[in-house]
């Protein structure tokens, strides 16, 4: 019997989605013959149809927000949405719904059920929250960034943030292995890895991603200073610039040797124009961008303290900013919607000024200090919290839910903008913090179904491309909680662990939940004392607990090495040798020994990158549980 497959819309999403359809029935039930056929009047009979509807469910706004209606029975019927990017959404619903599962990006993470195509699949949804995306991070190739790309929509996900004017030090930190010289080392210019950005242009253009861009680089770019990096070298500032970079202890220079951490003279009227002609520019040449992100230096306690300067909160001046470039963009009919970050020293909100028009402007919250230890639903009491005054260039951060919630809300309440979301880091490091990955994947869950008591409309996830590891349970989680804000964790946990381990779903749950529960993430986020008597009969339980594991999975020896089990199998090696470390660093051991625990874990991954390429980074791995194992004092990132 033949699958016809029919579409009317010309729009590429549209197209693409009834390709995927084609190519997954045909995995699904390879008896059956599946036709794609172009409707020109109306739905084809017998057909399963593809279309755009803006009325199909009742949205805030049809080009934003996704929506879909399934009714399909025995392989006919429709798969609607309000836009072209919710049928493709539409589209892999529907093949979830007859067993399909994407448990992380590429091949090795899909799933697909042979079988009939009879099953009756009926959903009419919108989206809880209109942004659900992913930003750049860590350490990628093109083909890593490909197969993010294709997986966002499969698992409901709509929007990719490309970090930086160009995302050079992410790609580089891949291609030149710099953690690993038993690979090859390849050095890319600026310009390759601009490229090969541009050419994944169209792989965001086909499924209908809605694209964020830039952020870091406004405060070095258009002066002339590289900013593509944190790298430490030998950075030139051209002579005309160095009286607009900030004055800090008297002195004007980059701070700590890097651009990026440098913050410009804000009042300064030639960096106000000279910064507001690079975004109006980077707008008007891509009109393509949803999202252009226009953020100041990254770092802390690092504004100018000039006599012009000193008066004036940062965020005072940001604001400044954000209206100047609203009013030079209005003039030139430019529409591009501008996101503005609360984040550092400009978590303490302005005090004289105001957005003049804050329908250009999404806020975006960026409460990197925080502690994972606790969800915002269970910590955010901004009546409770204490809120220090803003002290120039003397600031502590805040670790508290509490208190981040709480200067949000001032900012909330001083600004009136309509759309914002989260930008929150919990696969950037603290992943590394829990060996289950139970936890953590618990709390960005509950993050998510909290968004809207925040005010929030989602999240754009600043995190490791590569963080599924030991599983994808997390990231496919926080999606899940993105798309329906009342998902149950339990029978979303379920669900994944099935499609992942099959009949051993309860066994892998039970030893990964226990697993969490023994290497007790808080210590690993140096919240307790690190040398505790407790903490060492924790780890050795869980030493033991991995070692079993290791021992009775090993009847899925022969599963993909780069797959579910294969990466499962691969933790628990993993675990074993971070525990040995953490016994001896809680029971109070010698340096040394530490140290050389610490290069045979370092080794071990070493020589496995490759094979667990799609799901650990190797690069944040070593700075980060180098952090968590060498040194006691608390290191977030």
């Amino acid at each position: 019997m033949i699958i016809k497959i029919c579409y009317g819309a010309p729009d590429a999403p549209v197209r693409f989605a009834a390709r995927e359809l084609r190519r997954y029935l045909k995995k699904i039930d390879p008896a059956r013959e599946a036709v794609i056929l172009r409707a020109q009047d109306g739905e084809i009979t017998g057909g399963l149809t593809l279309r755009i509807d803006p009325d199909a469910v009742p949205v805030p706004d049809h080009t934003l927000d996704d929506a879909v209606m399934i009714d399909v029975e025995d392989g006919r019927g429709v798969i609607a949405g309000v836009n072209a990017r919710s049928v493709l959404i539409g589209a892999y619903r529907y093949l979830r719904e007859l067993g399909c599962a994407w448990l992380f990006p590429g091949e090795h993470g899909e799933t697909v059920p042979r079988g009939g195509l009879n099953k009756t699949v009926r959903v009419r949804e919108a989206a809880s929250y209109r942004h659900r995306g992913m930003c750049i991070e860590g350490a990628v190739s093109a083909d890593h960034i490909r197969d993010v790309l294709d997986w966002l929509p499969k698992v409901g996900m709509n929007g990719w943030f490309n970090q930086f004017m160009v995302p050079f030090a992410i790609y580089d930190r891949w291609y030149r292995h710099p953690d690993n010289p038993g690979l090859p080392s390849d050095t890319l210019t600026i310009g390759e890895v601009d490229a090969l950005t541009k050419e994944l242009d169209t792989e965001i253009a086909e499924r209908g991603l809605m694209l964020h861009s830039a952020g870091h680089g406004w405060t070095c770019e258009p002066f002339g200073i590289e900013g593509t990096g944190w790298e430490h070298k030998d950075y030139y500032v051209p002579p005309e610039s160095l009286p607009l970079l900030a004055e800090v202890n008297g002195q004007r220079g980059l701070m700590y040797g890097l651009p990026l951490n440098t913050q410009m003279c804000y009042s300064n009227d030639a960096v106000l124009d000279r910064i507001t002609d690079a975004v109006t520019a980077r707008c008007k040449e891509n009109p393509h961008i949803t999202y252009l992100h226009f953020w100041l230096a990254d770092g802390e306690n690092n504004h100018c303290e000039c006599e012009n300067c000193r008066d004036t909160r940062p965020s005072d001046f940001y604001v400044r900013y954000l209206n100047h470039l609203d009013a030079e963009l209005t003039k030139r009919g430019i529409g591009t919607k501008i996101v503005f970050l609360i984040y550092s020293d400009l978590l303490w909100e302005p005090q004289t000024e105001k957005l003049n028009n804050p329908e250009r402007f999404v806020l975006m919250f960026a409460p990197i200090t925080r502690t994972y230890a606790t969800t915002y639903a269970e910590g955010f009491s901004s009546e409770a919290a204490e809120l220090p005054d803003y002290t120039r260039n003397r600031l502590t951060m805040p670790r508290t839910v509490s208190e981040n919630v709480a200067r949000l809300r001032r900012w909330q309440e001083r600004t009136e903008v309509g759309d914002g979301f989260i930008f929150d880091y919990h696969f950037m490091w603290d992943h590394f913090r829990d060996l289950g990955g139970m936890k953590i994947s618990r709390v960005l869950f509950e993050d998510m179904k909290g968004l809207d008591a925040l005010g929030l409309n989602g999240m754009v996830s600043c995190q490791l491309q590569r963080a599924f590891f030991p599983t994808g349970l997390g990231v496919s989680l926080m999606a899940a909680a993105l798309w329906d804000k009342t998902a149950d964790f339990d029978t979303e946990a379920e669900r994944y662990l099935r499609s992942a381990f099959g009949a051993d779903w309860r066994k892998v749950s039970r030893y990964l939940t226990r697993l969490s529960e023994l290497c007790d993430p808080a210590y690993l986020r140096h919240e307790r004392p690190q040398v505790d008597k407790t903490a060492v009969s924790s780890f050795r339980k869980a030493a033991a607990l991995a070692a079993r594991f290791a021992e009775t999975s090993g009847i899925h020896a022969d599963a993909d090495p780069s797959g579910p089990w294969g990466i499962l199998r691969a933790s628990a090696e993993y675990a074993q040798l971070v525990l040995d470390a953490l016994i001896h660093k809680a029971g109070g051991g010698d340096r040394r020994t530490l140290a050389a625990k610490w290069r045979k874990l370092a080794k071990w991954v070493r020589e496995n990158e490759l094979r667990l390429a799609v799901a650990l980074d190797v690069y944040y791995f070593n700075r980060t549980m180098k952090s968590i194992l060498l040194r006691d004092d608390m290191v977030l990132f």
